[in-house]
């Protein structure tokens, strides 16, 4: 027996939602895709069938977790039919073409009709691709069109090209999955939510039920906001026989009616449209459930007043020294195609931009940065580098990198094998422009936050700025010390807005890393700014901290970090930053062995 699940991803990331009503006269709320949960895996059907750990595939996390039930069918026998129906759904059947008739019978669904067919029925090995017509008289995609379909491009085809077994994985996998709504549709699927949840509330619904439309909205943005994997926002309609069998049994006689559970008990019950005691309730449960941290209760007035408003480097050089060093490299590689569009990158800067001109573009300087990295020498990539730290500025650019980060994950990865080849200290140019490229990547929170969700990224991310604190040159110190606060600052952003339900993109050894090399580099420094910016990012990121008892703060213990902030109050009486290293200090102070 497994317990079965439906995952609902939205392929374009809430675009559809946002602009459909604007680009087609008519709200689509999503492009949906969906995958099966079952035996600790998840099942979904893109470039052939694939299989990954639940919640690990490049959908990104399920909108929406439907549940079935249970199977009876037994783990062997589920394998055996997906190897032989893997013969007959392979990677050029899949396509997106089933969309709704009134998405494709708006100009806007027409003109993108060719382009996702294209995209989507891939031919198979050594046959010719079919030639597609074009529909005439309809406008071709617009700029934020073109934006809509990468989005739905990236989310559907991002992966390996061949499916992927998963590894190893035990049933209860799919729990720490958590999408904001889950459906349930017969009792056993409730129970089994409730009894492997913390915290669950239950919207009992009907479809025909106008006070029900007015309150789901306030429902779902609760379930946005607080749903976790120790959280579950559960929603059971009474339109059909299960629905109304769980309403019986939790004798449930009106909608809408909300129930709320701590630990698998029933504590508490809401009837009616009321958002605010929805929202209050919500609340009380959590913080039943999940008392505030240790943290919370602390007078810490300075570290609480800390602006957590990142730094970013915006300085604009002479654009035309920076594009005839990137010319003359691109000349010795002879890398053509790069001129257009660093011209073209370096002009939207110089103008300001918000925005560049075609996704085009984009592409051509992906390619042309990639060609640059893989023939330049470590000392000639920082005008390209410098390059991106200014294209970051663009709000349109940074906006196509959240949507595809592979090209400036691919960059930080190639910096960061280059700086280990070139040793602790390596000539400042090339960290240092990396560094404050960095500091812009940190102050732009979605396009962080995306970039943190691959390993590799995040652990080339990080090694440059340890290094860096290192250095044994001041202005990359300074440089490595700006960007230790920008990460602090966006962990305690996140943090402050949901303190009992940590972003999972979060992970305790990965602060432990960040804190240790703070720690490291606060020992050995001299400089007033740096220790400053040291200290601020040292208490942003142990305060609140979700691994605080049980990593962060077991090895501030072993790194002495209390006797360390101890020598910076000292050496640093009537300032802010004494103010602030008492402040760590006391935190260090609650650490209980």
């Amino acid at each position: 027996m497994s317990k079965v699940q439906l995952y609902v991803y939205d392929l374009s990331g809430g675009l559809a939602k946002a602009l459909s009503l604007q680009m087609t006269g008519k709200q689509i709320d999503g492009i949906w895709h969906t995958s099966v949960v079952v035996f600790g895996k998840e099942i979904f059907y893109g470039q052939g069938i694939a299989i990954t750990l639940p919640g690990r595939s490049h959908h990104g996390q399920p909108l929406q977790i439907i549940e079935f039930g249970d199977t009876a069918i037994d783990e062997e026998t589920f394998n055996e039919y997906l190897t032989e129906i893997r013969q007959q759904y392979t990677a050029d059947k899949y396509h997106l073409l089933d969309l709704p008739a009134d998405f494709l019978s708006t100009p806007f669904g027409a003109s993108l009709r060719p382009t996702i067919d294209n995209m989507f029925r891939r031919p198979t090995p050594g046959t010719t691709p079919p030639i597609t017509q074009t529909p005439t008289q309809v406008p071709p995609p617009t700029d934020i069109s073109e934006l809509l379909l990468q989005a739905v491009a990236q989310r559907a085809a991002t992966g390996s090209g061949a499916p992927s077994q998963a590894p190893p994985a035990t049933a209860s996998a799919a729990s720490a999955v958590a999408g904001p709504v889950h459906i349930s549709t017969n009792l056993a699927s409730l129970n089994s939510l409730i009894n492997t949840h913390k915290a669950t509330i239950v919207f009992f619904t009907l479809t025909n039920c106008g006070p029900c439309r007015v309150i789901e909205p306030a429902f779902e943005d609760n379930a946005k906001e607080k749903g976790g994997a120790d959280v579950a926002f559960v929603k059971v309609s009474l339109d059909g026989m299960g629905g109304q069998g769980v309403a019986a049994h939790y004798q449930v006689r009106a909608t809408p009616t909300f129930l709320f559970f701590s630990n698998g008990k029933k504590t508490d019950e809401l009837k009616g449209v009321d958002r605010h005691e929805l929202k209050n309730k919500i609340d009380l449960l959590l913080y039943q459930v999940f008392p505030p941290h240790a943290h919370v209760s602390l007078e810490l007035p300075g570290l609480k007043r800390l602006s957590t408003q990142p730094t970013v480097y915006d300085q604009v050089p002479e654009t035309s020294k920076l594009l005839a060093k990137l010319q003359s490299t691109c000349q010795q590689l002879n890398i053509a195609g790069a001129d257009t569009p660093f011209n073209v990158i370096a002009d939207a800067v110089r103008r300001k931009s918000k925005e560049i001109p075609s996704n085009q573009v984009f592409e051509q300087f992906i390619k042309a940065s990639n060609a640059f990295l893989d023939g330049a020498r470590p000392h000639d990539l920082f005008p390209l580098l410098d390059l991106w730290r200014l294209a970051l500025l663009i709000e349109g650019f940074a906006t196509r990198c959240n949507l595809d980060i592979v090209g400036l994950a691919n960059l930080i990865e190639k910096v960061s094998a280059h700086l280990h080849q070139l040793g602790p200290s390596p000539p400042k140019a090339l960290p240092l422009t990396c560094l404050r490229l960095q500091s812009n990547i940190s102050a732009n929170s979605a396009l962080f936050r995306q970039l943190l969700q691959t390993a590799e990224s995040r652990s080339s991310f990080t090694q440059i700025m340890v290094s860096g604190l290192l250095h044994e040159d001041s202005s990359v110190r300074t440089a490595a010390s700006t960007l230790a606060f920008n990460v602090g600052a966006y962990l305690q952003r996140s943090r402050r807005q949901s303190a009992s339900n940590p972003d999972p993109v979060e992970d305790g050894d990965w602060e432990v890393e960040v804190l240790t090399a703070v720690l490291e580099s606060l020992s050995k420094e001299s400089d007033a700014g740096v220790v400053h910016r040291l200290v601020s990012a040292f208490g942003f990121i142990v305060l609140l901290s979700p691994w605080y008892s049980e990593q962060s703060g077991p090895l501030l213990e072993v790194l002495e970090a209390k006797k360390i902030l101890d020598s910076v109050v000292k050496s640093a009486k009537g300032t802010d930053v004494q103010k602030l290293a008492k402040e760590c200090v006391t935190l260090c102070g609650l650490i209980q062995m």
